[in-house]
C-alpha cells in the first residue's frame, strides 16, 4: 500500500467539452450596459443548480433518439455512429437534418441558459471532396408566442469556413465584438459554448479561445412558436442549399446553471481507497448539493458513460470562509491501479436542496480509514 494521499490535479481535469474559463469567470463586465462582473472570489470548478438538463454525448456509443433527441428530416440516414463520434451530412439542395429536445417549464421560467458543444465541422480530418462544413447549435426558452436565446454555428462562405452568431429567426449574421482570428476551422475541432441572462439581456459566448459578450436584443427571437412552452435545444445541418457534413462529439444544454461532468484520472493509493472532495461557496446559502461520482480502473472504460461503479453522497453548503468536505469510499479500486473518475452534481434528486453554486477546490484519493458508503 502506497503511504499518504494522493491529490488529483483540477487544473488538468477534462471539464467534457465546458469552457476553461468558467473555472475563473461567471459573467464579463460591460460598462457601456452598467452590468457588473460575477466572479468567484476562489476560481475552482463550479457546480451549478440545474432544473433543465438536455445533452447528447457519442462517446456513450448510442443514437440521439437513444438519448432523448427527436430527429428531423432523413436524420437516421444520414447520422451514424463511428468512433464515438456523431458523423453528419446532407446533400446540396437537400432537406434539412437535425434533433430537438425539449424539456417542460415544470421548475419555473429560469433566469439562464447555458450550452456547449464540441464540434468538427467539415470532415474532421477526413478528406472528403465537395463536403463543405455547415453546422449549428441553438437554444432558448419557449413561451406560448416566441423563442428567446442564442444561435450559432459554422457556415461554408465562398470556399471559406467561417463561424458566426446567428439571428433566432435566421434573418442575418450578427457581427461578433471580438475580432481575434480563428484560424482555419475546417475539420479541426472547436469547442462552442453560448449563455444567456434572460433578466439582465445579455450573452457570453465563446468558440475557441475567442469570447463575445453582446445583448441578447442581438438574436432576436423566433415569432409564432409552435408546442408547448419549455427549455429547448437543437442541433445539427439547417442549410436547405448548401448542405453540409460536421462531426459532433457531445452537445449540452442546462438551466438555469451549467452542467459538466468532470474527468479525473490518479494512481490508487490502496485498495477501496476514499475520494475526498473540498468546496467553498461564493455565497452564504443553506442547503446540500448531491454529488454522484463514476468510477472505474478497468482500462477498456475510455468512454464518458463509464460503465463501472457509482457512488453518491451530499454535503451541506459552508458558510463564510469554510469549506465543505464529502468523503465517499470508492469500493473496488486495487492498490497501485490507474483510476477513472467521473464527478457530477444530481441537481435533479430530491436531497439537492442547494439553490447556489459549489466550487471544486481539491480532490484527492487516500488510503481507506473511514468514509461515507
Amino acid at each position: 500500500m502506497r503511504e499518504g494521499l494522493v491529490a488529483l490535479n483540477l487544473l488538468n481535469a477534462d471539464l467534457g467539452g465546458a469552457p476553461e474559463f468558467w473555472r475563473n469567470v461567471d459573467w464579463l463586465p460591460d460598462p457601456n450596459r452598467e452590468i457588473e462582473p460575477s466572479a468567484p472570489t476562489r476560481p475552482g470548478i463550479p457546480f451549478d443548480k440545474v432544473d433543465y438538463l438536455l445533452e447528447y454525448d457519442a462517446r456513450q456509443s448510442s443514437r440521439p433518439e437513444a438519448q432523448g433527441w427527436t430527429a428531423t428530416g432523413p436524420a437516421t440516414a444520414r447520422f451514424r455512429l463511428e468512433n464515438g463520434l456523431l458523423a453528419m451530412s446532407a446533400p446540396p439542395a437537400g432537406n434539412p437534418v437535425f434533433f430537438s429536445a425539449s424539456a417542460p417549464l415544470d421548475r419555473g421560467v429560469p433566469e439562464q441558459i447555458h450550452c456547449y458543444a464540441v464540434v468538427a465541422p467539415g470532415a474532421a480530418g477526413r478528406v472528403v471532396d465537395g463536403a463543405p462544413g455547415f453546422f449549428e447549435v441553438r437554444h432558448g426558452v419557449q413561451t406560448d408566442t416566441s423563442i428567446t436565446g442564442t444561435r450559432g454555428g459554422w457556415h461554408d462562405t465562398s470556399g471559406g469556413l467561417q463561424f458566426q452568431y446567428v439571428r433566432m429567426d435566421g434573418s442575418g449574421a450578427i457581427r461578433p465584438v471580438t475580432e481575434e482570428a480563428r484560424g482555419d476551422l475546417r475539420s479541426v475541432w472547436q469547442r462552442l459554448s453560448m449563455q444567456a441572462d434572460l433578466r439582465a439581456e445579455e450573452t457570453l459566448l465563446s468558440v475557441g479561445d475567442a469570447i463575445d459578450q453582446l445583448p441578447l436584443g442581438a438574436f432576436g427571437f423566433v415569432p409564432d412558436a409552435e408546442g408547448e412552452p419549455g427549455f429547448v435545444a437543437q442541433f445539427g445541418l439547417f442549410n436547405r442549399r448548401l448542405g453540409g457534413q460536421a462531426w459532433l462529439r457531445n452537445a449540452v444544454f442546462s438551466a438555469p446553471g451549467r452542467f459538466m461532468r468532470v474527468r479525473l484520472r490518479a494512481v490508487v493509493p490502496g485498495d477501496d481507497p476514499t475520494l475526498r472532495l473540498v468546496f467553498v461557496a461564493d455565497q452564504t446559502a443553506r442547503g446540500d448539493a448531491v454529488f454522484a461520482v463514476r468510477y472505474t480502473d478497468d482500462p477498456q472504460q475510455t468512454r464518458t458513460g463509464l460503465a463501472g461503479t457509482q457512488v453518491t453522497g451530499a454535503v451541506a453548503a459552508p458558510s463564510g470562509n469554510d469549506v465543505a468536505i464529502l468523503d465517499l469510499r470508492l469500493t473496488g479500486l486495487r492498490d497501485g491501479s490507474a483510476a477513472t473518475l467521473l464527478i457530477e452534481r444530481s441537481s435533479l434528486a430530491e436531497a439537492d436542496t442547494l439553490r447556489g453554486s459549489l466550487r471544486l477546490m481539491s480532490a484527492s484519493l487516500l488510503p481507506s480509514q473511514g468514509g461515507d458508503r
